[in-house]
This record gives structure tokens, C-alpha cells and sequence, in this order.
């Protein structure tokens, strides 16, 4: 089962996934995560956040906002998004 797993894993995930940590995309992620984790400590600063949303997001809060944007942001970033368009062929055609 884990070997299937780890198959699975080696024909979707992006050749150098174990470098995620490297990354400047993740590194965003989890900056607005922390901004997220912020707003979501400081009733305030939430509060001032919150009032530019619609009324229906209010329920949710910073910290389940912060932890669904890094979930997937990860998740978009980790996985092959098909082969790279060459720009020469594509301007001649």
C-alpha cells in the first residue's frame, strides 16, 4: 500500500516536492498564514479586517481562512500543472 502510495505520489507531485521548505511561493503562504494567525489573536485588527468581507465570512474567522489559503496554496504549488508552453512555437504558430 505505501508503495502505491509513494508511486501515486512520484507521477503527480512536481520533480523536486521534497524542496517545498525552499520555495518562495511557500514562503508567501505561510507569511499570510502567520498575518491570518495575527488577526485571528487580535480581536481589533480582525474585527477592521472582517468588516471589508461580506457579512457571510465573518463566522469563519482568521485562523480557519489562514489554515484553507496554506492548505492550498500547497496543494497548487506541489502538483504538476501540465508541460510548460514553449514560447517560440506558440508566437510562430
Amino acid at each position: 500500500m505505501l508503495d502505491r502510495l509513494k508511486a501515486w505520489l512520484g507521477d503527480h507531485l512536481v520533480d523536486d516536492a521534497s524542496n517545498w521548505w525552499r520555495w518562495f511561493s511557500t514562503h508567501i503562504l505561510a507569511l499570510i498564514s502567520a498575518l491570518t494567525g495575527f488577526l485571528a489573536t487580535n480581536s481589533m485588527e480582525l474585527a477592521a479586517v472582517l468588516a471589508f468581507l461580506p457579512e457571510e465570512l465573518h463566522s469563519l474567522g482568521g485562523a480557519a481562512i489562514a489554515v484553507v489559503l496554506f492548505v492550498i496554496g500547497l496543494i497548487g504549488r506541489l502538483f504538476k500543472q501540465g508541460e510548460p508552453i514553449d514560447v517560440e512555437t506558440s508566437d510562430s504558430a
